[in-house]
């Protein structure tokens, strides 16, 4: 798909530096969601549903597992599929899950949902990272692509801030729509 246009694949005709820095703005908002989850849903599982940490543990860390597994399927899915499709696509399946949790009260459909929520992410992240690449000027491409995976880790520190405020107020509630909200 290299050398064609955002305007050739659909995109919206906003200048590649524009569509740069909403895509960067939109990976700090993914991010936060996910930042969001690494506090809570441990104290979640072993306050709430009563399990051990170990089990929390393993429930937390299935969303990596899942999304590092399904990251080359969701790479050549995006380049058939398209990038924009999948861009939103990936979201939207970590928003549903997220506000699926504020019904499930078992550990194996938290688990079930933090499965489905890797492969979101999976293809959020790839699917995002194609158009940075595609819209980074080619002699810039390493800085702009070094500025998009900083938003990563901006988004990552905020969210246990934000998820610590949220369950120390309104509760995990709270934290499930700020992350479905986010996504």
């Amino acid at each position: 798909m290299g050398g064609t246009t955002g305007a050739e694949r659909g995109w919206p005709r906003v200048s590649p530096t524009a569509t740069f820095w909403l895509l960067c703005l939109s990976a700090i908002g993914t991010f936060v969601a996910q930042g969001l989850l690494y506090p809570a849903l441990p104290l979640y599982l072993t306050e709430e549903l009563g399990t051990s940490k170990a089990v929390a543990g393993l429930v937390v860390s299935s969303l990596a597992v899942a999304a590092v597994a399904s990251r080359p399927w969701a790479g050549s899915f995006i380049d058939r599929r398209g990038r924009r499709p999948l861009l939103l696509a990936g979201p939207l399946v970590v928003a549903v899950t997220s506000a699926g949790l504020l019904s499930v009260r078992s550990v194996w459909m938290v688990l079930a949902c933090r499965l489905v929520q890797g492969l979101g992410g999976s293809l959020t992240y790839s699917a995002a990272s194609a158009i940075a690449a595609d819209v980074a000027p080619e002699d810039r491409r390493a800085r702009y692509l070094a500025r998009f995976s900083l938003c990563f880790y901006i988004g990552f520190a905020l969210g246990p801030f934000v998820a610590e405020s949220l369950i120390s107020g309104p509760g995990f509630a709270a934290v499930w729509w700020c992350v479905a909200l986010f996504s």
